[in-house]
């Protein structure tokens, strides 16, 4: 068991305030997994330049930085906002971004 680092079918919670994930969920084949990094991956190097070009949350949920996931992972909103959270306090560990 992983907890919500690793979730089927809807976006994980990131839970940015104790550095971890709480949750959990049906048991994942490697492709879930493989599915689940790609979107992560995509998702977090896309809010990582918005951050760069200085949006803040208010401008990234309308961009839709997800819109090719959605069909698969559900509704982004809270995915979107823990990540921006999570990637803000993190800048120094992803480059100094701001």
């Amino acid at each position: 068991m992983v907890s919500d680092v690793l979730s089927v079918a809807r976006y994980p919670v990131m839970d940015y305030s104790i550095d971890g994930w709480i949750g959990g969920g049906p048991l994942q084949t490697r492709d879930d997994l493989q599915a689940e990094h790609d979107m992560l991956a995509t998702v977090t190097e896309r809010v990582q330049t918005m951050l760069r070009q200085g949006k803040g949350l208010p401008d990234v949920i309308p961009e839709t930085p997800t819109k090719e996931f959605d069909a698969k992972w559900g509704k982004p909103d809270l995915f979107l906002s823990m990540t921006y959270q999570g990637l803000l306090r993190h800048t120094h560990e992803i480059g100094g971004i701001l």
